[in-house]
């Protein structure tokens, strides 16, 4: 990936991400492997309780250090930030399969007025208060407002806003294009895993 382009604290951000992206496949690769020992399918006979316990001790571990990376208060970037409240059900059947959709989206009323007032109230970490908008949708879908208007604060904030929504589908993007591999990998392993056992059985 070319950074030449990126600022100082653009390039720390990275490194920090791909921290955080290291250590959560680690602690996925450990969840993984823990789960195969215990699973009598993958695992046969009797387990150990205490190469169990190293195993859990272990995972445990890696858990809390990423934890506290990304609960360090020394670090500005925190993820929290990028976080898009959802506000409105999707509008079909058909985005609710979409990942970026279905986490800005909500389908219980209740919980859509609660996050509304708060956001209105500015009291969401990292999300400041929106203006009164004359529409019902204008606080909650910005791709269908052209053109914000009101003060140059308002216009500042409403700007802010549509460049995190667009952050967080960038974000989802690629998790949903991780997830995708991810699942091909397992996929892939138990019909590995099964065909051996077949071969075995003749």
């Amino acid at each position: 990936m070319n950074t030449t382009h990126l600022t100082l604290d653009e390039k720390r951000t990275l490194d920090y991400l791909e921290s955080v992206k290291t250590r959560l496949s680690q602690l996925q690769e450990s969840i993984h492997f823990f789960l195969r020992s215990i699973n009598p399918e993958t695992t046969p006979g009797t387990v150990a309780w205490t190469e169990l316990h190293s195993k859990f001790n272990v995972l445990i571990a890696k858990y809390l250090h990423l934890t506290n990376i990304l609960n360090d208060p020394r670090i500005a970037f925190n993820p929290r930030n990028y976080t898009v409240f959802p506000f409105e059900p999707p509008a079909n059947d058909q985005q609710v399969q979409n990942l970026s959709v279905l986490l800005r989206t909500k389908l219980f009323p209740e919980l859509e007025q609660a996050d509304e007032e708060r956001i209105k109230e500015g009291t969401i970490p990292g999300l400041p208060a929106l203006p009164p908008s004359p529409a019902p949708n204008r606080a909650v879908n910005p791709a269908g407002v052209n053109t914000p208007v009101g003060t140059a604060d308002e216009k500042k904030q409403w700007n802010a806003y549509k460049l995190k929504v667009m952050m967080h589908d960038e974000l989802c993007r690629k998790a949903d294009g991780i997830f995708e591999q991810q699942r091909d990998m397992v996929h892939t392993k138990v019909r590995y895993e099964s065909d051996d056992g077949d071969e075995e059985d003749d």
